[in-house]
């Protein structure tokens, strides 16, 4: 059993590979690609919420009143 544990992690030597953690430049990319992402959807949705706005809330019916 103990020569086999020690064959597992003979392999590695207790390092961690740079590979494994996204640099700082990746983080603030990242995060500055959320930041557009979320800047644009507000933009959108206050773009829609104007037109809404914008819109009559009860159109007028084309028929007289009182014909159907």
């Amino acid at each position: 059993m103990e020569d086999r544990a020690g064959k597992q992690s003979s392999g590695t030597n207790g390092t961690s590979c740079t590979l494994d953690w996204p640099t700082p430049e990746m983080l603030r990319a990242a995060r500055g690609a959320k930041a557009k992402a979320l800047w644009d959807m507000a933009l959108a949705f206050g773009r829609w919420l104007k037109r809404r706005a914008a819109q009559p809330v009860f159109a007028a019916s084309r028929s007289p009143v009182g014909h159907r």
